[in-house]
């Protein structure tokens, strides 16, 4: 119940870390090469924090669901 709690009051957001957008961009386009996914394809982020990784999967033309726990992030993805 403790760590519950916390999580929902967690309150980092990946956009304020210098450079992590970038780095999420480029590991998008790892991923979609690897993987081959076609525009619409649905990717699920679980964890989300603030959407910052799924705003560059739906940059890609893909579907994004992201699954966030903390109620103070999930209101911002």
């Amino acid at each position: 119940l403790l760590i519950k709690n916390k999580l929902l009051k967690y309150i980092y957001e990946s956009k304020v870390t210098v450079g992590l957008e970038q780095r999420f961009q480029d590991l998008v386009a790892e991923i979609v090469s690897a993987t081959n996914l076609k525009i619409q394809s649905t990717v699920v982020d679980i964890g989300c924090n603030d959407g910052t990784l799924l705003e560059c999967f739906s940059s890609k033309g893909l579907k994004p669901i992201g699954i966030e726990p903390s109620t103070s992030l999930a209101s911002l993805a």
